[in-house]
Parts: structure tokens; sequence; C-alpha cells
């Protein structure tokens, strides 16, 4: 039980970055950013739930772990379950770093302009580099034309 503690706060941590990766990211394509729920958008309401609950089970296992008595005789448990609270201390930090910018930083500007749709500047910057690569078709030259084959 004590060796699983030494990675459940990164087991925790990865749950964290995928869920709110993966929430952001449907949740900009199904254009929740644009509704509004208890003053915020739904898509940022959701990702600070997530976040926060992320954020609690990983106190509650720090805590758990913390009061734990190590169970085995001599200093090994001892130092397993202190490895444990440092690991599970540290996915703490991990994610409070992670999901710090929902609240500090805007979605979706990608976009603005509907669901999926690119905006104005980047189909400026598409028909500029579609410019760049079309070259203009050359004909082929004829073997009477090349002077090699006389």
């Amino acid at each position: 039980m004590t060796l699983l503690l030494l990675v459940a706060g990164f087991v925790i941590w990865s749950s964290a970055f995928v869920l709110l990766y993966a929430a952001s990211s449907i949740g900009c394509a199904a254009g929740w950013e644009r509704t509004t729920v208890a003053g915020t958008s739904l898509l940022r309401a959701l990702l600070v739930l997530l976040w926060i609950a992320h954020l609690g089970a990983l106190v509650a296992l720090v805590i758990y772990t913390w009061r734990r008595r190590p169970g085995g005789p001599g200093g090994t448990a001892t130092f397993v379950r202190r490895v444990a609270v440092g690991a599970g201390t540290a996915a703490l930090v991990a994610t409070l770093w992670t999901g710090a910018p929902i609240v500090a930083t805007t979605m979706c500007d990608q976009y603005d302009a509907g669901l999926g749709a690119r905006t104005a500047a980047q189909e400026t910057s598409a028909e500029q580099a579609s410019g760049i690569l079309r070259q203009p078709s050359r004909p082929a030259i004829a073997p009477r034309d090349n002077p090699r084959s006389a």
C-alpha cells in the first residue's frame, strides 16, 4: 500500500493534465466559451471545477500520507512514507502550476469566428502561404527543343 502512495500523487496530476487539456479542446470546439454560467464562461467554470477537484484529491492524499503510521519495522517504512509525502507535495505543486493558466489567460482565441473556423488573419496567412508554394506550371521540354538530343 505504501508503495502505491509513492506514485498516487503523479497519477492524480496526470489525470488533471489530461482532463484539463481534453476539456479545453472539446469546449473550444463546441463553443462552450460563448455560454455564460455564474458570470463566467461554461468552459472556464468546468475547467476550474476539474482543477479544484484534483487539487482537493492531492491535498487529501498528502494529509493521509502524512498522518499514516509506518507499518513496517525499522527506518525503511518511515523513509518510504516521507518520500510519498514529498512526491504528493511535488504533484500538488505541479498541478497548481499546470492549472494556473485557467484563471489567468483567455481561451479559444483560434475559434473566434465560430466552430473551428479560421479567423481573418489565419485566412490571409493561408492565402499568402499557398501563393508562395504555388509555382507557375511550365510546359515540358519537347525532345526537339532539347539541345542534347540532337
